[in-house]
């Protein structure tokens, strides 16, 4: 069962899934209008089919360029051109405002072509969307109800379950966390993956993990190949490894391909001018 159908199957009010596929639809043509044809590709789709679906609310580990936050500002967008003033509040939450600018400055690039339209349309959306740091989270949350609450690059952000437990406490806030958790370089990572993995082992109700992997991603699966791997076993305390020829020939004739950190030095040494089959040849 893919993941529309098991949504499909768990949904009590099918209006729901049909309000998804509008805005599926309806976001689809707006990237193709800002991309040169270019729409959604599926695994966005699925996130929104995810952000209407879940009753309470969505983690997302993803790859980077993966256009989630692309695709949040676009659902931002869409909201305020359909629903008007009748637009929920959403609370957005980053590391920094940097960040911040980048998520106002897609969606405006999402607002109607029609520049007094989009006025409009950026004006509902002045009205009905807190930006925020995580340092002070607390001092925007106080006092206000959110429909929605969206907390991008999660990883970068200290204490995030306790973040998420509060904007929880609230009331019945739909809540997006995303962010890269497979990669160096976020401060707070090992937070962000514990919460991740913690739902994905006890899934709280309502709560919907998705992971984006590095070769969903158009900008990096060009050129995909699978590798099988086998790690060899070694047999003393030196790392050693039995010397068998004939069935290391039989596995390189069914597909799998030898390297080992030496050579994968060797290979980062050499650079793009020596192939790895000119030199296991």
């Amino acid at each position: 069962m893919n993941v529309e159908d098991f949504l499909r199957s768990k949904l009590e009010d099918y209006s729901v899934y049909e309000a998804a596929q509008k805005e599926i639809e309806a976001l689809d043509e707006m990237f193709k209008e800002r991309y040169s044809g270019h729409g959604l590709y599926e695994y966005q789709k699925q996130f929104i089919l995810i952000l209407h679906t879940c009753k309470f609310g969505c983690l997302t580990k993803k790859c980077r360029r993966a256009g989630i936050t692309t695709t949040y500002a676009a659902h931002i967008a869409y909201l305020a051109r359909t629903k008007g003033n009748k637009m929920g509040n959403i609370f957005i939450c980053t590391a920094s405002g940097q960040m911040t600018k980048e998520i106002i400055d897609l969606t405006k690039s999402f607002c109607t072509p029609n520049k007094v339209i989009a006025q409009n349309e950026m004006s509902i959306i002045k009205k009905k969307v807190i930006y925020s740091t995580a340092n002070s989270a607390a001092t925007h949350l106080c006092g206000r109800v959110f429909d929605e609450a969206f907390i991008d690059e999660a990883s970068f952000i200290n204490n995030i379950k306790d973040l998420i437990d509060s904007i929880a406490s609230i009331g019945n806030t739909k809540i997006i966390a995303t962010s890269t958790p497979a990669f160096t370089g976020e401060e707070h990572k090992d937070d962000y993956t514990r919460l991740v993995d913690e739902l994905i082992s006890s899934p709280r109700p309502g709560w919907n993990t998705q992971t984006i992997s590095w070769f969903e991603v158009p900008y990096f699966n060009k050129g995909l190949v699978w590798k099988k791997i086998l790690v060899e076993p070694t047999i003393d305390n030196e790392g050693n490894i039995k010397y068998d020829k004939e069935r290391w020939n039989a596995l390189i004739n069914d597909g799998w391909i030898p390297t080992s950190p030496a050579i994968e030095k060797l290979y980062g040494l050499l650079g793009e001018d020596k192939s790895k089959t000119e030199l296991l040849n």
